[in-house]
């Protein structure tokens, strides 16, 4: 019996097989197209299924940050969208399946989340619905709102089970050296054609880009780099957040020195000052939560800084033009073609912001969405086109890309977005802060950090850059991935308690698992 079910299960395997690998291998004679991409994706998700129902949660922390989109789907979702309903769905199956298996509960964060998802709905629904243009609907603007659910759903996959002290280095380490690969976006001139296909995975940037489109003109402190700087700043961070600023400077390890300058000059290549004020921030903020300042690396930092100033002020003009770009917020003689440069981007974003606060009031109660008509869309922009663009009618105002947080929460959905918002960010804070002051000692660094970089992203949104519908997410990352740390939120007057990691079989194992057989006690 045993050798006939044996038979029986291989003649099954190979009638599955063999016509899969003919039809696999008929394809590869083609060439790669959306259809054959999918096909592709989708026998190779069957085969790594199992590994994924397994990890799903460090796979999550890890494709959190890939900048790697699904071409081959429609509306081209980020692998890290994709991952995040992927784990949250396994999570709630074991859940289901298994009693043992629980969310981390904090309800202080879960009700401002479902008040503020309440508020995205009733906007929705009153202002033109989630259509999605790349879907056939005539509405655009349903991907922003696809940002912000899916963003606030992270939150939960972050905190559907707790990650082990051990093991939080590994898990912030993939969180942020994911975004690493950013850098690939700027190298599209000095790979070879044959490798380009990469490029479908992982969007290009403007940098070497001539007037025809070609990727021909890169010039190494001209282009703006704008992948490498990313790349550059999460690097940057991720130091800070694996060494401290006490481990990278007295340490006596000079490449750590090295390597964290390195990073910090690279951050320049690509001439945002959003993003050179973000480490800056993190960085001072880390170095007085650590008490450098009471350490002789206090006076070794403001000679090293003297004399720095010193030598930049007569060299400034000769600093290559983006990095020039980036620091023009500082009072030094820059090149004029540079300062022009950033000058021309500060006044647009005044103009911008200007016109669309004088909309405020029209938007208070009942805020503007994100959903933008097809015939509304084409009499805005022939407006636009006669009138010049500007104010409320630059084409990024009228698609709610205002480059100011504020701007970004009221104006789509009106005092009541933003009363949840500063619930969320105000709990939010509550929550680092206790975890910082009040968790288990070896969790101290990875605490101080996040309280750290959450701090300093938020005075960005508020103050230099900003988008709601993005960095809500970014912004819930930092809380969801404290939580999951410290198993909740640690109470004052002694360390929180540990809970054992149940970790939970694949479904698929659960499903086929033979449950004991109980006899019954007799009565009586």
């Amino acid at each position: 019996m045993n050798n006939i079910n044996a038979l029986v299960r291989s003649i099954i395997t190979y009638a599955v097989c063999i016509p899969l690998a003919a039809i696999i291998g008929y394809m590869l004679t083609k060439p790669l197209d959306y259809s054959a991409a999918a096909f592709y994706s989708m026998i190779v998700i069957i085969l790594i299924f199992p590994i994924i129902a397994r990890f799903h949660h460090p796979l999550l922390f890890l494709c959190y940050n890939l900048p790697i989109n699904l071409f081959f789907v429609k509306t081209n979702p980020s692998i890290g969208m994709v991952m995040i309903m992927v784990s949250l769905s396994i999570s709630i199956f074991d859940r289901i399946l298994s009693r043992r298996s629980h969310f981390i509960s904090v309800p202080e964060m879960t009700v401002p989340l479902v008040a503020l998802v309440a508020i995205v709905f009733f906007t929705a629904e009153v202002t033109g619905g989630f259509g999605l243009k790349s879907l056939g609907s005539d509405v655009y603007g349903g991907k922003k709102y696809a940002f912000l659910i899916v963003g606030i759903i992270g939150y939960f996959a972050f905190t559907a089970r707790p990650i082990p002290a051990e093991k939080a280095t590994l898990y912030v380490s993939m969180y942020l050296l994911g975004g690493v690969l950013c850098a690939v976006s700027d190298l599209v001139p000095l790979v070879p054609n044959g490798l380009r296909f990469i490029y479908l995975f992982i969007p290009p940037s403007g940098a070497g880009v001539d007037s025809l489109g070609n990727y021909e003109s890169l010039e190494l402190g001209v282009s703006r780099l704008s992948g490498v700087s990313f790349a550059a700043s999460i690097f940057y961070l991720w130091m800070l957040a694996f060494y401290g600023v006490r481990g990278i400077f007295m340490t006596g390890k000079i490449w750590r020195v090295g390597l964290f300058g390195l990073a910090f000059v690279m951050i320049g290549l690509g001439g945002y000052r959003s993003l050179i004020m973000l480490a800056l921030g993190v960085f001072l903020i880390l170095f007085f939560m650590e008490k450098m300042h009471r350490s002789p690396l206090m006076f070794i930092f403001l000679l090293l800084g003297v004399v720095a100033v010193g030598l930049v002020i007569p060299f400034a003009s000769r600093l290559p033009f983006v990095m020039q770009r980036g620091l023009s917020f500082l009072p030094l003689d820059f090149n004029q073609e540079a300062i022009a440069s950033a000058e021309a981007s500060s006044d647009w974003r005044i103009k911008l912001w200007t016109g669309m606060a004088e909309q405020i009031p029209k938007y208070f109660f009942v805020g503007k969405g994100y959903a933008i008509s097809l015939e509304d869309w084409s009499n805005i922009q022939s407006a636009a086109a006669s009138s010049g663009l500007g104010g409320e009618n630059d084409n990024l105002a009228l698609s709610s890309d205002f480059h100011n947080g504020p701007l970004s929460v009221i104006i789509p959905f009106g005092v009541w977005g933003v009363f949840a918002f500063i619930w969320i960010m105000g709990v939010g804070t509550w929550i680092l802060y206790r975890n910082y002051r009040y968790g288990r000692l070896e969790l101290k660094k990875t605490n101080r950090y996040l309280l750290a970089i959450f701090v300093s992203k938020f005075l960005i949104f508020m103050t230099v850059f900003g988008a709601f519908q993005g960095d809500l997410g970014t912004f819930l990352s930092f809380i969801g991935l404290s939580i999951a740390l410290n198993y909740g939120v640690a109470k004052a007057g002694g360390q929180p308690l540990p809970q054992p990691v149940v970790t939970n079989p694949p479904p698929s194992r659960m499903l086929l698992r033979p449950r004991p057989v109980l006899a019954r006690q007799p009565q009586g």
